[in-house]
């Protein structure tokens, strides 16, 4: 039971930091839309990683 408590509070962390980051990134690569959607892709293909 501790280990999926820790699992979970590791994946909460690391969903906090990847949001951050994310929001970071999307900030620093204004608008266009090909960085947006290439940004997006990764930012989906990096969630499904953490989720599992």
């Amino acid at each position: 039971m501790e280990n999926k408590e820790t699992m979970h509070k590791a994946q909460e962390r690391g969903r906090r930091v990847l949001h951050e980051a994310f929001e970071f990134i999307g900030k620093a690569a204004g608008t266009s839309v090909e960085i947006q959607r290439d940004f997006l892709k990764m930012q989906g293909d990096l969630l499904n990683a953490l989720v599992g």
